[in-house]
């Protein structure tokens, strides 16, 4: 079973916020996940602190810019 981390949208029209979890890659964008890590409202700016705890740091060559 492979695992990524994927945003569910919730929220209303033009008022959305986003669940950051865990999911099968085979379950649909907002189906059944395995834990939910944390959220993000792109409108307000905020973001979970915890994140990046639960997460473990990014791997560097995945911060290389892109061309």
């Amino acid at each position: 079973m492979a695992v990524k981390i994927r945003l569910a949208r919730l929220g209303c029209k033009n008022r959305a916020f986003y669940r950051i979890f865990a999911a099968d890659t085979h379950t649909p964008r907002d189906g059944k996940h395995l834990q939910v890590v944390g959220f993000y409202d792109h409108l307000a700016g905020y973001h979970c602190p915890s994140i990046k705890k639960r997460i473990g740091p990014i791997p560097r060559p995945f911060l290389s810019p892109s061309i």
